[in-house]
């Protein structure tokens, strides 16, 4: 790829990523040409008492508020289980905390959903296609009005 390639594809990220362009991961960052060592050292996490604190709550509420048997066999999760995810935070786990998010890592985030798909599969798979085609797209290409509203 020639210099002038390479700069070009730099713009267009720089324009789709904006200012976002410093807050995106070390491999991410090697596909823009960037080489991110701080994303490495140290490794980003949030404290463990705030990730651990945030798995037992979790694994209490499946024990007591989701039937996993009952979701599979009505092929419907109930509307309490929805706003109870959204409530412990985990609909947003790894949104930015301007958009109402968590701000988890992908690791963390990754604990949360073993600790659901550990009691529910369904569920599990209903938080993870709600993180990748929801709030995601509308954090990073809505306007203020759709990121305030949703």
């Amino acid at each position: 790829m020639s210099q002038v390639d390479r700069e070009q594809q730099m713009r267009q990220a720089e324009e789709v990523l904006g200012e976002r362009l410093d807050q995106i991961g070390f491999v991410k960052g090697l596909f823009f040409g960037q080489y991110l060592n701080d994303q490495l050292r140290p490794y980003p996490r949030q404290p463990r008492e705030q990730v651990a604190a945030m798995v037992e709550r979790l694994g209490e509420f499946c024990r007591q508020s989701i039937d996993p048997v009952a979701i599979d066999r009505d092929a419907e999760i109930p509307p309490q289980v929805v706003q109870g995810l959204g409530r412990l935070g985990v609909l947003g786990a790894c949104l930015p905390s301007a958009a109402g998010g968590l701000e988890l890592t992908q690791t963390e985030y990754c604990r949360l959903l073993e600790v659901l798909g550990g009691h529910c599969g369904s569920t599990a798979l209903f938080v993870n296609a709600h993180h990748s085609i929801g709030p995601r797209a509308i954090v990073l290409f809505g306007n203020d009005r759709q990121q305030r509203a949703w």
